[in-house]
């Protein structure tokens, strides 16, 4: 994985450091797990329109957020 994908999503788990996708994006990061763009999607996806797992990301700030690293993602697009 390069570093500006690494970089990408230790910034997700800092923006949004509480719910289920951060275990996950923790083990793509140090290797532990293959990298899965679609799963990534999903968690963001599930951030900006239902407020995370635990729906703690419910503020107009935490949607443009997950907006903003969506549209990261997908400038680096397979």
């Amino acid at each position: 994985m390069d570093n500006i994908l690494t970089n990408i999503l230790k910034s997700i788990n800092e923006r949004f450091p509480k719910g289920k996708h951060c275990e996950q994006i923790n083990l793509m990061i140090n290797g532990d797990k293959r990298f899965d763009y679609n799963e990534v999607l999903k968690y963001l996806k599930d951030i900006r329109d239902q407020g995370g797992s635990e729906k703690k990301y419910i503020k107009q700030n935490d949607i443009m957020d997950s907006n903003v690293f969506l549209n990261q993602l997908k400038k680096l697009s397979p």
